[in-house]
């Protein structure tokens, strides 16, 4: 298969899977309405809804190819099978109590399918940084070819040169005084005849070498700018389904309990975010933006998980005005909540603050968490500073995915200076620091 086939399908069966994710938290908002009595959701639609997934999922199998992806697809499969059950049961029931009974194991179901399919996205990235090596390794030998034959075509002129000046020194030297008086703008003069074969057989044979070079250079830049698109397009992806699923899931609760003010700022909060991430394909955007931003996130998460979560926003006043690439804090900030203050007993406190500091923009995330154990800690480091040679053992569920992508991003736009850094103490909490240069203009600096 050629490569950008197989980018291309990568490519759809990431959307597929991100299209089967929604098809799941409809199914359970459908089997919840159904379940709690709702007259509008009936037991047919609950139906419909199950073979709708049923469809989309095999076909995202047919379009499935490499082993990982498929292993990953088949645990899929299971879920769907258990969610499948579920969902008959829930109908065959009369009672609703009976009903709700079985729309609760149907939610855990919904929730495991998510998260597999989560597994799945990550498997096909897997396989996306293969092909993309590939890529880079015919990129590479292509120009070394390149190489060797401009080498040969040098190694040529000089022979061709030497043999040229000896024994047509004459019809050169006039060749040479003609050449002057073109440039001069005589354009009447024409080149000795005894010569004009061997440099018009050198002339074009270097400006065809040229242009062959150039056409080369622009495919490899061309195929480097879609790359970059893709792995842009890959990180947005991270903004996970069930935070979007989970926050109507608060609305919806808090509807039934007439809290009509929190549901205001609840839907406020969101739109506010997501139109931060969204933002009109727009990469840069101010300091105070994504500050904006995260304390958006922050509230929604707040809601949730209001008894383990507290947390403070420090921002310099000089700070506000200065770019960053869009996305550079928020998977810091869910990286500390998910992974260090959830897996701690109580919860705890989560800092954030953006700093100016010698000519640099420093924006550092810290939490009270549960740390990193030391093994764990220095395979993330040693992810974040080799980038795609250890990135395949972070495709898990530990959150190193989105610290190397942020890291990546940062050294890819404003070079090997800045990036991002981690200090942690097991049991006491982590430090994510990321370093940027000072930016008012969209436009990137001298790396």
């Amino acid at each position: 298969m050629h490569i950008s086939t197989q980018l291309q399908r990568i490519d759809d069966c990431v959307v597929q899977a991100k299209q089967l994710s929604n098809l799941v938290d409809e199914h359970s908002s459908t089997s919840y309405f159904f379940a709690s009595g709702n007259v509008d959701y009936t037991a047919a639609m609950a139906a419909d809804s199950t073979q709708a997934l049923h469809d989309r999922l095999l076909r995202l199998a047919e379009d499935t190819n490499d082993d990982a992806p498929q292993l990953q697809l088949r645990y899929v499969s299971r879920a769907f099978d258990r969610l499948q059950k579920y969902t008959v049961e829930m109908l065959q029931h009369d009672e609703r109590d009976q009903r709700i009974a079985s729309y609760r194991q149907i939610y855990n179901a919904c929730e495991s399918m998510t998260a597999l399919l989560n597994d799945y996205i990550y498997a096909e990235i897997e396989c996306y940084e293969v092909v993309n090596y590939n890529l880079y390794m015919r990129n590479r030998q292509m120009l070394g070819q390149q190489f060797m034959l401009i080498l040969f075509m040098l190694m040529t002129a000089a022979y061709l040169f030497r043999h040229i000046f000896i024994k047509f020194i004459r019809p050169i030297h006039t060749l040479v005084i003609r050449t002057q008086q073109l440039g001069d703008g005589n354009f009447s003069l024409a080149a000795p005849d005894e010569s004009v074969s061997e440099l018009v057989v050198l002339q074009d044979s270097f400006n065809s070498m040229t242009i062959r070079l150039q056409q080369l250079m622009e495919r490899v830049h061309q195929t480097t700018r879609a790359q970059e698109r893709l792995e842009l397009r890959l990180m947005q992806e991270q903004i996970k389904p069930h935070f979007l699923y989970n926050t109507l899931e608060m609305i919806i609760w808090m509807a039934e309990s007439a809290d009509y003010q929190k549901i205001i700022a609840i839907v406020q909060s969101m739109s506010r975010f997501f139109h931060t991430v969204l933002s009109g394909g727009q990469e840069l955007i101010t300091v105070q933006q994504e500050i904006a931003c995260i304390q958006n996130y922050l509230f929604l998460q707040k809601v949730r998980y209001q008894d383990i979560l507290e947390y403070h926003i420090e921002v310099d006043s000089n700070a506000d005005s200065y770019l960053l690439p869009k996305l550079s804090l928020q998977p810091l900030v869910e990286n500390a909540l998910y992974h260090g203050l959830k897996n701690r007993r109580g919860g705890g406190r989560l800092d954030v603050s953006v700093r100016l500091e010698e000519a640099q923009l420093v924006l550092s995330v810290s939490d009270t968490g549960a740390g990193i154990p030391t093994e764990r800690l220095e395979s993330l480091r040693s992810a974040i500073a080799g980038g795609a040679d250890t990135v395949d053992d972070l495709s898990d569920k530990k959150g190193g995915f989105g610290l190397c992508n942020v890291h990546r991003r940062i050294r890819l736009r404003y070079g090997s200076r800045y990036g991002l850094s981690l200090t942690s103490t097991y049991g006491e909490g982590t430090t994510a620091r990321l370093t940027l240069p000072c930016q008012l203009t969209d436009s990137s600096p001298d790396k």
